[in-house]
């Protein structure tokens, strides 16, 4: 007990210790000193950048402070500044600006083109919600080059060319315009106001002109579908194709779930069905063992597939009300990111999917229920049909066919279970085992046998019928089992019969025995089909080349392997290999066999490859030296693999030692088997 109370007490002090309270250090310094260039000419088309920057200061834990810098009008005192801009990286002691950025700072600043003038800025610093702003500023004089400051608060695309003529921009920034629109040959042109207003144009180089006049397209988009960019901040227009069609697309496989087509005023839409992901559904990826319902758009922009996706970069989020969910940003595709979840309620619907490129001045999409997916009956029976999904054994196993029947056996897996035709059309049960079409699936549990499925287009149903693994073909007098046939995979039941009294060393014996082996295959044919169900339509798939002989001649060796040397697993000093087949004697007569086990491997000396009266002869397979007995134990392939491996190697030493095979070094022999793996017993 006194254990238990210090045990407690120290998890008492252990929590106590952890409740100590934490405060954010929130003291912080400004820098002491800002700097610039003290002068800049702006060209807006340049892609150099002008670097503010300030020293001095921190956070007095070493910690990060959050910087802005704050622009004003010369004069000014920063309490409404032109402009707010974070840091470089946001806590970065820079600020990295373009000349396009600088331009439009100036034009707020009331510097007009083509003139010089000047603007002031300086540095605020945050840190645990205690802001401060540095005591202090910097000028920076500045000459602008061309620009237009009659910047339009709406845009408006007009021309010839404009084959949605009246149509409006999005404003993505301030100065910066896009438009997906359908576009021609001919003149284009911009207006601040539908059919009028302020007049801008491109001169044939590109550049931007506010007044009366046109740019020429001199080509169409090959799609007839454009994106226009114009950036009064850069003076530039920018005119790229778009595909006409739209892929709403699951990322899982990159399979579309529907294609939007493009209606006019920037909107695409189309309908498909919303069939998510999972385990049993058909399709799904092998490593997908959860519901997967993540997509995005993908679209060829000048060629080059670009996705439209989220602003949740590698996570993924379901609807949450609110509109900016739905928000649309373009990005080079790369896997698994910029995506969005679908709204759960929306699996196995209908759903009608809309992309606005300007809706209120968002770039956004929508998709929603358009009612259940019907699945229609087949009306007509398919030339093919095939096994698919995680329950089929071989997945594209071939039916059967048997008029508007489909029949298989299969040994069936737990999971789902569909069918697809010849030509790719597929299948699937619901309700009372009925068939529709459709890329859905049926979840089947395991069977313990073979199970024959037939599929009936005549009445659209589906059965499924249990028959076990095993057929025996019998005597009709007693009911004795004349072959047994096991269930070998894919549909296909194989078995073995005998045939007796057949001297294999004389030909006419031999022939005989050919023509009553073939003369069995067609009565087992014929009672299969008769008798056993599912075997009507059966037919013999192959046939061995000619009959198997199990023994006939066998040399008499030094020693001849008898049964009781196998029952009884006998060793040997010069054996050369190690058996364990049992003894598997088929009678002579009857048609009955005696099988006899053992409790260990046996031996085979080397002598029982050395015949008796014959030099330089080694006898290695059936015809070693065993007896009638002992062959029944000895035949097998893995056996005589090995019997034949000790006579390769003792006939090589046999003449390296420059002997007779009969009188070669046994040990040596064994030594070398040994020392390649072989098992001796030892």
């Amino acid at each position: 007990m006194k254990k238990i109370i210090a045990i407690f007490s120290a998890l008492l002090a252990v929590a106590t210790a952890c409740q100590k309270h934490y405060e954010l250090n929130t003291s912080f310094t400004m820098p002491t000193s800002l700097s610039s260039p003290s002068s800049v000419v702006l060209d807006v088309t340049s892609t150099a950048t002008v670097e503010l920057s300030w020293t001095g200061g921190g956070a007095a834990d070493g910690g990060i402070v959050l910087y802005e810098v704050l622009f004003d009008r010369a004069g000014g005192n920063f309490s409404e500044p032109l402009t707010v801009m974070p840091s470089d990286l946001g806590a970065g002691q820079t600020l990295t600006l373009s000349h396009a950025t600088l331009n439009t700072i100036a034009r707020k600043a009331g510097v007009a083109p083509n003139q010089s003038g000047s603007f002031i800025w300086t540095v605020r610093g945050s840190r645990g919600g205690v802001s401060k702003v540095f005591d202090g500023y910097e000028t920076l004089n500045v000459t602008r080059g061309e620009g237009i400051d009659n910047m339009p608060e709406r845009l408006y695309v007009a021309g010839s060319a404009a084959k949605e003529a009246g149509q409006e921009f999005r404003v993505v920034e301030e100065g910066l315009y896009s438009i997906v629109t359908r576009l021609g040959a001919g003149s284009l042109r911009f207006t601040s106001e539908k059919g009028g207003g302020l007049v801008f144009h491109a001169s044939a180089a590109g550049k931007l002109v506010e007044g009366e006049g046109d740019y020429t397209v001199q080509e169409a988009p090959a799609t007839g579908l454009a994106r226009i960019t114009v950036n009064f901040n850069t003076l530039s227009l920018k005119i790229e194709s778009v595909e006409a069609q739209l892929h709403a697309a699951w990322e899982a496989t990159g399979v579309d779930f529907a294609v939007l087509e493009y209606e006019g005023n920037g909107v695409f839409s189309g309908e498909g069905e919303a069939v998510f992901y999972g385990p049993g559904r058909d399709g799904t990826p092998s490593w997908c063992s959860w519901v997967e319902e993540r997509y995005s758009f993908l679209v060829e922009i000048d060629g080059v597939q670009k996705r439209w996706g989220s602003s949740f970069g590698g996570n993924s989020f379901t609807p949450d009300g609110t509109e900016s969910f739905y928000y649309i940003y373009e990005f080079d595709k790369a896997d698994w990111d910029a995506l969005w979840k679908m709204d759960h309620a929306l699996d196995l619907k209908n759903v009608r999917v809309t992309v606005w490129t300007n809706k209120d001045n968002q770039f956004t999409h929508m998709v929603e229920e358009a009612g259940p997916i019907v699945y229609d009956q087949p009306t007509s029976t398919p030339a093919e049909l095939f096994l698919t999904g995680a329950a089929a054994e071989t997945d594209g196993q071939a039916f059967r066919k048997d008029g508007d029947k489909f029949v298989a056996y299969a040994k069936l897996n737990a999971g789902a279970l569909s069918f697809v035709d010849g030509e790719g059309v597929k299948y699937f049960i619901q309700n009372d085992n009925d068939l529709y079409i459709g890329k859905r699936s049926y979840d089947v549990a395991a069977s313990e046998g073979v199970t024959r499925v037939t599929v009936d287009f005549s009445t659209n149903k589906v059965t499924f019928d249990e028959i076990g693994t095993d057929v025996r073909m019998i005597w009709g007098c007693n009911y004795e089992t004349v072959i047994a046939l096991s269930y070998q995979g894919g549909g296909k039941f194989a078995g073995e019969g005998r045939v007796v009294f057949v001297d294999s060393t004389r030909p006419e014996s031999y022939t005989r025995g050919e023509i009553v082996a073939r003369d069995q295959m067609k009565d087992i044919t014929a009672y299969l089909k008769r008798f056993v169900p599912g075997f009507e339509n059966a037919w013999v798939d192959k046939v061995a080349p000619f009959m198997g002989i199990r023994e006939s001649r066998e040399i008499e060796a030094e020693y001849m392997l008898t049964g009781d040397d196998i029952v009884y697993s006998r060793r040997f000093d010069d054996v050369i290999a190690c058996a364990g087949y049992p003894l598997d004697i088929h009678h002579s007569t009857g048609g009955d066999c005696t099988m006899v086990f053992t409790k260990d491997n046996h031996d085979i000396p080397y002598r029982c490859l050395v015949p008796k009266g014959v030099k330089n002869l080694l006898v290695a397979g059936r015809c070693s030296g065993y007896t009638h007995e002992a062959m029944a134990a000895t035949r097998v392939m893995s056996t005589c693999m090995a019997v034949g491996e000790a006579a390769g190697r003792a006939a090589r030493i046999a003449l390296d030692e420059g002997v007779e095979v009969g009188k070669v070094n046994v040990k040596a022999v064994q030594k070398e088997l040994r020392e390649t793996g072989a098992y001796l017993g030892d």
